[in-house]
């Protein structure tokens, strides 16, 4: 990222932290839930996940694996280092790091997460090149995420555009473009959230 971008994402997220929960806990658990009820027959797995905020989706990841979790913001870090001690949660990792460069080895993931950050991301690109490139060969790369133009919610993603810096997340933010027309293996497709707002998209290195 830029720095200015850069700057700019951590800013609105370390001022979100405190009500992050509030805004986009309930409201989007249940794509949080079907991620974790797809990864719920693995085991011994390395996991990455990538935007890992307040930690909303840890506790849904195998117990066995080994976690990582990576995020811009050092005031949303420290809500999901809260939530791993209440919850007494095991083998996890927290990173500060910018998610397009994490300094993280190659191919060494077995799944890579992006859970409501591929919007968030100044470069879409970058961030997705860079789960890719952590990802083990044969691994997964899982994207769970709002994508505009679908659910008739056109209307109401353009008025909230405007204020897209404020919320965290661009609500014009097109499947097509930023889905469909990649060379990616895509697994699986789910439509999740209410409404069908949102998908889980399971991508195969």
């Amino acid at each position: 990222m830029q720095e200015s971008s850069l700057n700019a994402v951590r800013k609105t997220y370390n001022h979100l932290a405190k009500i992050y929960n509030f805004i986009y806990g309930k409201t989007l658990q249940n794509g949080r839930n079907a991620l974790g009820r797809s990864l719920t027959f693995e085991s011994n797995m390395k996991i990455l996940e990538i935007g890992v905020g307040t930690g909303l989706t840890l506790n849904l990841y195998p117990i066995n694996s080994e976690i990582t979790g990576v995020d811009i913001s050092n005031k949303m870090l420290v809500r999901a280092k809260q939530r791993i001690q209440m919850l007494g949660l095991k083998n996890i990792k927290l990173i500060a790091s910018d998610g397009e460069h994490t300094g993280l080895p190659n191919d060494y993931f077995d799944h890579v997460v992006l859970a409501y950050v591929y919007s968030v991301t100044p470069k879409p690109e970058k961030l997705i090149q860079e789960a890719f490139r952590v990802c083990k060969p044969d691994g997964h790369i899982w994207i769970l995420n709002h994508f505009s133009g679908m659910g008739g919610w056109n209307i109401l993603e353009a008025l909230i555009e405007p204020c897209s810096r404020f919320l965290g997340f661009k609500s014009i933010f097109p499947f097509d473009e930023f889905v469909t027309s990649k060379n990616w293996n895509i697994v699986s497709i789910k439509r999740v959230n209410a409404f069908g707002l949102s998908r889980l998209i399971k991508i195969k290195k």
